[in-house]
Protein backbone atom coordinates (compact mmCIF):
# COMPACT_ATOMS: atom_id res chain seq x y z
CA UNK A 1 0.00 0.00 0.00
CA UNK A 2 0.70 3.80 -0.22
CA UNK A 3 1.93 5.59 2.48
CA UNK A 4 -0.97 8.11 1.66
CA UNK A 5 -3.18 5.01 2.28
CA UNK A 6 -1.16 4.07 5.43
CA UNK A 7 -1.65 7.65 6.37
CA UNK A 8 -5.09 8.08 5.81
CA UNK A 9 -5.58 4.79 8.00
CA UNK A 10 -4.40 5.74 10.43
CA UNK A 11 -5.73 8.79 10.79
CA UNK A 12 -9.48 6.83 10.49
CA UNK A 13 -8.35 4.47 13.64
CA UNK A 14 -6.94 7.51 15.36
CA UNK A 15 -10.19 9.32 15.04
CA UNK A 16 -12.53 5.81 15.51
CA UNK A 17 -9.94 5.85 19.20
CA UNK A 18 -11.13 9.43 20.01
CA UNK A 19 -14.94 9.00 19.21
CA UNK A 20 -14.63 5.68 21.39
CA UNK A 21 -13.38 7.32 23.81
CA UNK A 22 -15.95 10.57 23.75
CA UNK A 23 -18.72 7.63 23.92
CA UNK A 24 -16.91 5.41 26.47
CA UNK A 25 -16.85 9.18 28.76
CA UNK A 26 -20.47 9.91 27.76
CA UNK A 27 -21.38 6.18 29.25
CA UNK A 28 -19.67 6.56 32.39
CA UNK A 29 -21.16 10.00 33.11
CA UNK A 30 -24.80 8.24 32.29
CA UNK A 31 -23.96 5.32 34.44
CA UNK A 32 -22.93 8.07 37.62
CA UNK A 33 -26.40 9.54 36.52
CA UNK A 34 -27.98 6.08 36.83
CA UNK A 35 -26.43 4.81 40.32
CA UNK A 36 -27.37 8.50 41.58
CA UNK A 37 -30.74 8.06 40.37
CA UNK A 38 -31.41 4.37 41.80
CA UNK A 39 -29.39 5.21 45.23
CA UNK A 40 -32.51 8.24 46.00
CA UNK A 41 -35.27 5.40 44.91
CA UNK A 42 -33.58 3.28 47.39
CA UNK A 43 -33.43 5.53 49.72
CA UNK A 44 -37.04 6.62 49.27
CA UNK A 45 -37.77 2.60 49.15
CA UNK A 46 -36.35 2.52 52.93
CA UNK A 47 -38.28 5.85 53.51
CA UNK A 48 -41.88 4.49 52.39
CA UNK A 49 -40.65 1.28 54.70
CA UNK A 50 -40.25 3.42 57.81
CA UNK A 51 -43.44 5.28 57.77
CA UNK A 52 -45.08 2.18 56.80
CA UNK A 53 -43.91 0.61 59.87
CA UNK A 54 -44.94 3.59 62.34
CA UNK A 55 -48.18 3.87 60.46
CA UNK A 56 -48.88 -0.01 61.28
CA UNK A 57 -47.89 0.58 64.76
CA UNK A 58 -49.90 3.54 65.37
CA UNK A 59 -53.70 1.84 63.54
CA UNK A 60 -54.36 0.24 66.96
CA UNK A 61 -54.24 3.64 68.53
CA UNK A 62 -56.10 5.23 65.61
CA UNK A 63 -58.62 2.61 65.52
CA UNK A 64 -59.22 2.83 69.20
CA UNK A 65 -60.27 7.08 69.11
CA UNK A 66 -62.99 6.39 66.41
CA UNK A 67 -64.34 4.19 69.13
CA UNK A 68 -63.37 6.94 71.98
CA UNK A 69 -65.17 9.19 69.73
CA UNK A 70 -68.44 7.95 69.95
CA UNK A 71 -68.05 6.33 73.26
CA UNK A 72 -67.96 10.97 74.29
CA UNK A 73 -70.45 11.45 71.89
CA UNK A 74 -72.58 9.16 73.88
CA UNK A 75 -71.67 10.37 77.17
CA UNK A 76 -72.36 13.84 75.60
CA UNK A 77 -76.20 13.01 74.85
CA UNK A 78 -77.26 11.47 78.24
CA UNK A 79 -75.30 14.35 80.39
CA UNK A 80 -78.11 16.04 78.55
CA UNK A 81 -80.59 13.77 79.45
CA UNK A 82 -79.51 13.89 82.78
CA UNK A 83 -79.31 18.01 82.73
CA UNK A 84 -82.88 17.93 80.93
CA UNK A 85 -84.50 15.58 83.45
CA UNK A 86 -82.74 17.24 86.73
CA UNK A 87 -83.81 21.07 85.45
CA UNK A 88 -87.36 19.32 84.83
CA UNK A 89 -87.52 17.73 88.79
CA UNK A 90 -85.55 20.80 90.45
CA UNK A 91 -88.66 23.00 88.37
CA UNK A 92 -91.24 20.61 89.76
CA UNK A 93 -90.12 21.10 93.41
CA UNK A 94 -89.81 24.70 93.01
CA UNK A 95 -93.62 24.81 91.47
CA UNK A 96 -94.60 22.41 94.22
CA UNK A 97 -93.08 25.02 97.48
CA UNK A 98 -94.16 28.08 95.39
CA UNK A 99 -97.97 26.68 95.22
CA UNK A 100 -97.99 25.42 99.33
CA UNK A 101 -96.48 29.06 100.18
Amino acid sequence: MSTITDNDLKEVKDMILQLNERMNQRFDRVDQRFDKVNQEITELKIGQAEIATRLNDWKPSIDKTADLFERVGELKNWKQIAIVLLTGFVTSLFWNFKDKM
